[in-house]
């Protein structure tokens, strides 16, 4: 995606003559690259837009679509200066991806393996394109965590790599090092690293809301359930992405660790009456930033 996904947002809140800006950090390809770089990147074209700019004084809303509803929230925790008053995500990898045994995800594999997968796998060294349907139970998430294992270094280079939520809980704690930061999920062990979650967790509470919106249609995510921040159940070992596939269920955002310990100010921010979460029907992943009737229904009355 680019920024001109936020066209027809845009042209809909001038209309109305309310000032939009669409970021531009990261276009098409630059998509793929390290969701690290994409958060400074971010973080820097915010400054600049705002610098100066007397219509930003009291705060603003961010929007983020697909990754960008991820990255969108990393921006909150680590930009100190932000004046975020309202974070809208939509149809978000919001706590990470994972091809799972859902119906919803065994039916947006095969999409995502065919238009999706080589171009975010390109210049990985994953080969995507030798699997087969047969293979999508447990034999491609297996590999590809495999995969992922071998090449920690792909953490600083690929954002796929920072998406993927492996369920064995060790594994995002010891190789995911994009998930395990921004949900908190690290064992710090200096007060630095503490001091640095604690501020992480303190930005995010500056917000007054945050709106997570998701669709069991979505067709393109998966878990479909991450877009309102859930994602699967734990697993031992990685061997058991083989052998107990099947058994994997996902986990509401209340039951999750993040929420139930607070680790980035989630239960903080619904105990204020912050935390929204939209499941909507029916609605396929490109409707949300490109269909007119999706915006006026479910997106434009959070905006205000």
């Amino acid at each position: 995606m680019n920024a001109s996904s936020g066209n027809m947002m845009a042209a809909k809140l001038k209309e109305e003559g309310r000032h939009f800006v669409a970021l531009s950090f990261a276009s098409g390809p630059e998509t793929a690259r390290s969701l690290h770089d994409q958060v400074a990147l971010a973080i820097g074209q915010i400054r600049s837009i705002v610098k100066g700019d007397a219509r930003f004084d009291d705060g603003y809303i961010f929007v983020g679509f697909s990754l960008g509803g991820l990255i969108a929230r990393a921006v909150v925790e680590e930009m100190n200066d932000h004046k975020v008053r309202r974070l809208v995500s939509l149809a978000a990898v919001g706590n990470g991806a994972f091809f799972g045994p859902q119906p919803e995800d065994q039916r947006a594999l095969p999409t995502f393996m065919s238009y999706i997968a080589p171009q975010i796998f390109a210049g990985t060294g994953f080969d995507a394109t030798k699997y087969e349907p047969a293979d999508y139970n447990g034999k491609y998430q297996y590999d590809h965590e495999m995969f992922s294992r071998t090449h920690p270094e792909h953490q600083k280079k690929f954002s796929q790599f920072n998406v993927s939520r492996s369920p064995v809980t060790s594994d995002v704690l010891t190789y995911n090092t994009f998930l395990s930061k921004f949900n908190n999920l690290t064992r710090a062990s200096t007060d630095e690293e503490k001091q640095d979650q604690q501020r992480r967790r303190l930005n995010y509470l500056k917000l007054e809301e945050a709106h997570y919106l998701g669709s069991p249609e979505d067709g393109t995510i998966a878990p479909w359930q991450t877009a309102v921040l859930g994602h699967y159940s734990a697993l031992d070992s990685v061997e058991d992405i083989s052998t107990k596939f099947e058994s994997l269920t996902v986990v509401d955002v209340k039951d999750t660790v993040e929420y139930q310990q607070d680790t980035y100010g989630l239960k903080s921010l619904d105990a204020r009456g912050g935390l929204f979460l939209y499941v909507v029907p029916n609605v396929p992943h490109l409707k949300w930033p490109f269909d007119g009737e999706v915006y006026d229904k479910h997106v434009y009355p959070i905006l205000g």
